[in-house]
């Protein structure tokens, strides 16, 4: 490198470049240089140190005077060597180390050492030294943002102003399925879903040339046409000049997230429409119990071959497809099973099978029953109906014919499969029903457990079928998957929690009624359920004590203890609820012998009080033959 002489006002532009001899330099130069400028004699001993060094070190110039370099800066016996080395030679060292200071932070310096420019073969040293810190820290910093974004589980994408992408990291590719090599180059609406409207991302293009960022959720197409939906963060980047040179995109895949959105909204929303339709099937059971019972009575009342036997007949029959109507109501109402028994389905849905199988021949039934399935506790006219709906729903689905397949298994869900607000850990039955019919797009998918929704034209369906199915899987503790595709058919499957107990041999329940002698305590809140409740025990030969509420059925129990035999308690009523009441008369006497009557199931309320002592349950509407027989049950256990 040229000397430089006092005319010229050139200075070393980097720490690469520093091979000037100190000797040659102007000595004002020498001192405001903004690194460490140090000349050493042939013995390496300091000579001079400019004021950066005396500044830089924290030492005066007479503690560095006549010292080695070795009380500036760290060096290594390799490196003093390698320096000694250059003593009387023309070479230059150049190589890294720290700087020593007493008074600020230890820096990382480049070190250039040279001989003196000087015919003398004992010349000695001249020495730059130039923080290098700040230069390090960059291109750490640098480093470490590559990383970062290289490893990042957000996909990134960097494009110029026109959307030409020009970076995408390893996260992109994993979500989209697009290689790097395809998408560079390309234009970024490759990932268009055409989900969103013109005036989405005129929104969009208008805020980043702003020069704002945008923010937020957006539908995305992956390389194989399925869409994803992603949280977005979109920033543009200017240069010096204020111009907008990119766009960077960091994009959040929460596909995941919407669905178990989706799953909560649609479980709140059943809960809510579940509780309304409890109330609704409960008054109207109420209603359908003031007719069955007066039926039953004037059954009782009037000659077998009466010409008004057939229309009591007629009339009971329409109560009980009013009690068909109230089941599917409470089939989605919060705890609505019924009568709950241990079940084994392969043999439930092999009838299902048959039963359809004549009268749908063009299509093809198929059964792959699983050996040895596990039992299930549920209520097997629920189950039946959740298979009616499904079976249905199927046969709808193929008018031209096709194939409906059943299949049943035993799995068990570990706690890591599923979200737990939706479905518990542990061994379950699963009920596969799938059929080859005109499938469903995803929008349908997401209706078609709501109350009310039907595909079918006005007046052809209520709407009520899969939201009977949902509501009376959940009721269970189970869930319901489905999957289908426009044009590829449909597939459910139904996840019910084994037991495993023994299925008993079933028995065949009298239909005769039995009388008694006994006295009952009746309470209820409704004045025709009094009304006729009474005349039926009457009827069955029991004395009646009658209370329209808890206070008042404990005011006559507490008189009249020693007298009643049973109590048949309604679960819902005001001020003082069944349960309530039940706690109380059985502090008052610890075996009284109750059986407990609600227009709700037995499930929830009901179950909670059985599980406190109560001895029985009896589902409004009942008619003579049912009462009676639960009554002497009870009355009649050891």
């Amino acid at each position: 490198m040229a000397k430089l002489t006092p005319g010229e006002k050139s200075a070393p532009k980097h720490p690469h470049y520093l091979h000037a001899n100190p000797s040659a330099l102007p000595s004002s130069l020498i001192d405001h240089f903004d690194g460490f400028a140090i000349t050493t004699d042939r013995h390496g001993r300091i000579v001079f140190a400019n004021r950066a060094a005396i500044r830089l070190s924290g030492l005066s110039q007479s503690e560095i005077m006549g010292r080695s370099l070795d009380i500036l800066f760290d060096l290594t016996a390799e490196q003093q060597t390698s320096i000694g080395q250059c003593l009387g030679q023309k070479k230059t060292l150049i190589f890294e180390t720290t700087a020593r200071s007493k008074t600020s932070a230890t820096r990382m310096v480049q070190l250039n050492v040279s001989a003196l420019d000087s015919a003398a073969a004992d010349s000695g040293l001249a020495v730059f030294a130039v923080d290098v810190s700040g230069l390090k820290r960059t291109i750490q910093e640098q480093t470490q943002l590559v990383t970062a974004v290289e490893h990042a589980a957000e996909s990134i994408i960097v494009t110029d102003p026109a959307g030409v992408i020009e970076y995408v990291n390893p996260a992109f590719e994993k979500i989209t399925g697009y290689s790097r090599h395809e998408v560079i180059g390309g234009n970024i609406e490759l990932l268009d879903s055409g989900q969103h409207s013109k005036a989405f991302f005129s929104t969009i293009i208008d805020t980043l040339q702003r020069g704002e960022i945008w923010q937020g959720r957006m539908v995305n197409k992956r390389r194989d046409h399925s869409l994803y939906e992603t949280e977005a963060t979109v920033s543009p980047i200017k240069n010096k000049t204020g111009s907008i040179t990119n766009y960077v995109s960091v994009q959040r895949d929460v596909s995941h997230e919407v669905r178990l959105e989706r799953q909560l909204r649609q479980a709140q929303k059943m809960e809510a429409i579940g509780t309304l339709a409890g109330g609704i099937a409960h008054d109207f059971n109420n209603l359908l119990m003031g007719i069955q019972g007066n039926i039953s009575l004037s059954l009782l009342d009037i000659e077998p071959n009466s010409s008004l036997v057939k229309n009591l007949k007629k009339i009971e029959q329409y109560v009980q497809n009013g009690v068909d109507l109230t089941k599917q109501l409470l089939g989605f109402a919060r705890g609505g099973k019924y009568e709950i028994s241990l079940l084994y389905l392969n043999e439930l849905i092999k009838e299902q099978n048959l039963m359809f199988s004549r009268t749908n021949k063009d299509i093809l039934f198929k059964n792959e029953a699983k050996p040895n399935l596990w039992s299930v506790e549920a209520d097997r006219g629920q189950i039946e109906q959740v298979l009616l709906n499904l079976y249905l729903n199927a046969l709808q689905a193929m008018p031209g014919g096709g194939t409906l397949t059943t299949r049943t298994g035993n799995v068990t869900i570990d706690k890591d499969q599923y979200s737990p607000y939706y479905v518990k850990a542990g061994s379950y039955i699963k009920i596969t029903i799938a059929d080859t019919g005109v499938g469903m797009d995803e929008d349908i998918q997401q209706r078609i457990f709501d109350p009310f929704f039907t595909t079918k034209e006005m007046g052809r369906g209520t709407g009520l079928g899969l939201a009977s199915v949902y509501g009376i899987v959940k009721n269970h503790e189970g869930f319901i998957k489905v999957f289908s595709k426009k044009g590829q058919g449909t597939k459910f499957e139904i996840y019910l929690p084994a037991s495993g107990k023994a299925v008993p041999t079933p028995k065949k329940a009298s239909e005769k009624f039995v009388e008694g002698q006994e006295t009952v305590l009746l309470v209820d809140d409704e004045d025709m359920i009094i009304d006729v409740g009474t005349r039926m025990l009457r009827k069955l030969g029991y004395q009646v004590f009658t209370a329209r509420d808890g206070k008042e059925a404990i005011t006559i129990f507490k008189k009249h203890q020693d007298k009643i035999d049973l109590i048949v308690l309604d679960m819902i009523m005001p001020q003082m609820g069944g349960g309530e009441t039940f706690d109380r008369i059985k502090k008052i006497k610890p075996d009284v012998k109750v059986l407990l009557s609600s227009g709700f199931s037995i499930n929830g309320q009901a179950s909670e009080i059985l599980n406190r002592g109560c001895n029985s349950f009896i589902q409004k509407p009942f008619n003579l033959q049912k009462l009676s027989q639960n009554i002497r049950a009870i009355l009649e256990a050891e």
